[in-house]
Protein backbone atom coordinates (compact mmCIF):
# COMPACT_ATOMS: atom_id res chain seq x y z
CA UNK A 1 0.00 0.00 0.00
CA UNK A 2 2.85 2.39 0.81
CA UNK A 3 4.68 1.61 -2.45
CA UNK A 4 1.53 2.36 -4.47
CA UNK A 5 1.37 5.83 -2.90
CA UNK A 6 5.01 6.82 -3.32
CA UNK A 7 6.06 4.90 -6.40
CA UNK A 8 3.37 4.07 -8.95
CA UNK A 9 5.76 1.98 -11.07
CA UNK A 10 9.23 0.51 -10.93
CA UNK A 11 8.96 -1.11 -7.50
CA UNK A 12 9.23 -4.65 -8.86
CA UNK A 13 12.44 -3.87 -10.74
CA UNK A 14 13.97 -1.93 -7.84
CA UNK A 15 13.20 -4.69 -5.35
CA UNK A 16 14.43 -7.41 -7.73
CA UNK A 17 17.72 -5.53 -8.11
CA UNK A 18 18.08 -5.42 -4.32
CA UNK A 19 17.22 -9.12 -4.06
CA UNK A 20 19.74 -9.92 -6.78
CA UNK A 21 22.42 -8.01 -4.87
CA UNK A 22 21.85 -10.15 -1.78
CA UNK A 23 21.95 -13.32 -3.89
CA UNK A 24 25.21 -12.15 -5.52
CA UNK A 25 26.72 -11.74 -2.08
CA UNK A 26 25.51 -15.11 -0.80
CA UNK A 27 26.60 -16.98 -3.94
CA UNK A 28 29.95 -15.22 -4.24
CA UNK A 29 32.57 -17.70 -5.46
CA UNK A 30 35.04 -16.72 -2.72
CA UNK A 31 32.35 -17.15 -0.03
CA UNK A 32 31.47 -20.60 -1.37
CA UNK A 33 35.16 -21.58 -1.44
CA UNK A 34 35.57 -20.42 2.18
CA UNK A 35 32.57 -22.46 3.32
CA UNK A 36 33.98 -25.48 1.53
CA UNK A 37 37.42 -24.95 3.10
CA UNK A 38 36.05 -24.39 6.62
CA UNK A 39 34.09 -27.65 6.38
CA UNK A 40 37.19 -29.52 5.13
CA UNK A 41 39.32 -28.13 7.99
CA UNK A 42 36.73 -28.71 10.72
CA UNK A 43 38.02 -32.25 11.45
CA UNK A 44 34.56 -33.68 11.98
CA UNK A 45 33.26 -30.89 14.17
CA UNK A 46 29.94 -29.43 13.18
CA UNK A 47 30.30 -26.52 10.84
CA UNK A 48 27.93 -24.71 8.52
CA UNK A 49 28.75 -26.28 5.18
CA UNK A 50 28.23 -25.08 1.66
CA UNK A 51 25.59 -27.81 1.24
CA UNK A 52 23.78 -26.46 4.32
CA UNK A 53 23.87 -22.91 2.97
CA UNK A 54 22.63 -23.87 -0.50
CA UNK A 55 19.86 -26.02 0.96
CA UNK A 56 18.76 -23.28 3.37
CA UNK A 57 18.78 -20.77 0.53
CA UNK A 58 16.59 -22.96 -1.69
CA UNK A 59 14.15 -23.71 1.13
CA UNK A 60 13.86 -20.03 2.03
CA UNK A 61 13.41 -18.75 -1.51
CA UNK A 62 10.96 -21.45 -2.55
CA UNK A 63 9.04 -21.84 0.74
CA UNK A 64 5.68 -21.38 -1.00
CA UNK A 65 6.02 -24.76 -2.72
CA UNK A 66 5.10 -26.59 0.46
CA UNK A 67 1.77 -24.77 0.74
CA UNK A 68 -1.59 -25.95 -0.38
CA UNK A 69 -2.65 -24.24 -2.50
CA UNK A 70 0.60 -22.83 -3.91
CA UNK A 71 0.41 -19.08 -4.45
CA UNK A 72 3.51 -17.05 -5.36
CA UNK A 73 3.27 -13.25 -5.62
CA UNK A 74 5.15 -11.09 -8.12
CA UNK A 75 7.89 -10.06 -5.68
CA UNK A 76 8.64 -13.66 -4.75
CA UNK A 77 8.49 -14.76 -8.41
CA UNK A 78 11.13 -12.14 -9.22
CA UNK A 79 13.33 -13.39 -6.37
CA UNK A 80 12.92 -16.95 -7.59
CA UNK A 81 13.81 -16.00 -11.18
CA UNK A 82 16.89 -14.16 -9.87
CA UNK A 83 17.87 -17.30 -7.94
CA UNK A 84 17.54 -19.46 -11.06
CA UNK A 85 19.58 -16.94 -13.10
CA UNK A 86 22.33 -16.87 -10.46
CA UNK A 87 22.65 -20.64 -10.34
CA UNK A 88 22.56 -20.87 -14.14
CA UNK A 89 25.41 -18.36 -14.43
CA UNK A 90 27.45 -20.32 -11.87
CA UNK A 91 26.83 -23.72 -13.44
CA UNK A 92 27.26 -22.54 -17.06
CA UNK A 93 29.46 -19.43 -17.03
CA UNK A 94 29.16 -17.29 -20.17
CA UNK A 95 32.24 -16.04 -22.04
CA UNK A 96 32.31 -12.25 -21.70
CA UNK A 97 34.35 -9.34 -22.93
CA UNK A 98 35.60 -6.80 -20.42
CA UNK A 99 32.41 -4.79 -20.92
CA UNK A 100 30.23 -7.72 -19.85
CA UNK A 101 28.68 -8.40 -23.26
CA UNK A 102 28.59 -11.97 -24.58
CA UNK A 103 31.07 -12.38 -27.44
CA UNK A 104 32.33 -15.17 -29.70
CA UNK A 105 34.55 -17.61 -27.80
CA UNK A 106 37.64 -16.70 -29.87
CA UNK A 107 37.57 -13.15 -28.45
CA UNK A 108 36.55 -13.81 -24.88
CA UNK A 109 37.63 -15.08 -21.53
CA UNK A 110 35.45 -17.10 -19.22
CA UNK A 111 34.61 -15.70 -15.80
CA UNK A 112 36.12 -18.01 -13.21
CA UNK A 113 33.52 -20.56 -12.16
CA UNK A 114 32.82 -21.46 -8.54
CA UNK A 115 34.57 -24.46 -6.98
CA UNK A 116 33.68 -27.80 -8.59
CA UNK A 117 31.94 -29.02 -5.43
CA UNK A 118 29.80 -25.85 -5.42
CA UNK A 119 28.74 -26.46 -9.01
CA UNK A 120 27.88 -30.07 -8.18
CA UNK A 121 25.86 -29.00 -5.14
CA UNK A 122 24.04 -26.32 -7.16
CA UNK A 123 23.11 -28.91 -9.80
CA UNK A 124 21.73 -31.11 -7.04
CA UNK A 125 19.76 -28.19 -5.60
CA UNK A 126 18.23 -27.53 -9.02
CA UNK A 127 17.32 -31.20 -9.44
CA UNK A 128 15.67 -31.22 -6.00
CA UNK A 129 13.89 -27.96 -6.79
CA UNK A 130 12.60 -29.36 -10.08
CA UNK A 131 11.05 -32.26 -8.18
CA UNK A 132 9.41 -29.81 -5.76
CA UNK A 133 8.10 -27.72 -8.65
CA UNK A 134 6.70 -30.78 -10.43
CA UNK A 135 4.89 -31.82 -7.26
CA UNK A 136 3.59 -28.27 -6.64
CA UNK A 137 2.22 -27.68 -10.15
CA UNK A 138 -1.19 -29.36 -9.56
CA UNK A 139 -1.63 -27.21 -6.44
CA UNK A 140 -1.02 -23.87 -8.20
CA UNK A 141 -3.68 -21.43 -6.99
CA UNK A 142 -3.73 -19.09 -9.99
CA UNK A 143 -2.61 -18.73 -13.60
CA UNK A 144 0.45 -16.63 -12.72
CA UNK A 145 1.74 -19.19 -10.24
CA UNK A 146 1.11 -22.05 -12.66
CA UNK A 147 2.94 -20.24 -15.47
CA UNK A 148 5.79 -19.37 -13.10
CA UNK A 149 6.22 -23.00 -12.05
CA UNK A 150 6.25 -24.14 -15.68
CA UNK A 151 8.78 -21.44 -16.60
CA UNK A 152 10.97 -22.24 -13.61
CA UNK A 153 11.05 -25.91 -14.60
CA UNK A 154 11.99 -24.91 -18.16
CA UNK A 155 14.83 -22.68 -16.91
CA UNK A 156 16.12 -25.49 -14.72
CA UNK A 157 16.05 -27.88 -17.69
CA UNK A 158 17.97 -25.41 -19.86
CA UNK A 159 20.54 -24.91 -17.10
CA UNK A 160 21.04 -28.60 -16.48
CA UNK A 161 20.93 -29.55 -20.18
CA UNK A 162 22.25 -26.55 -22.18
CA UNK A 163 22.87 -28.75 -25.21
CA UNK A 164 19.08 -29.17 -25.60
CA UNK A 165 18.45 -25.41 -25.69
CA UNK A 166 20.25 -24.90 -28.99
CA UNK A 167 22.43 -22.11 -27.60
Amino acid sequence: AILRRIEPEGALVRIRNAQNGVLNSLLNNARMARLQEFAAMSNGSSSYTLANMLGDLRHGIWSELSGSPVRIDAFRRNLQYAYLAQLASKINPTPVATGGTPVPAAFAFVVAPPPDDARALMRTELMDLDTQLRDALPRAADAETRAHIIEARHRIDVTLHPEKSGS
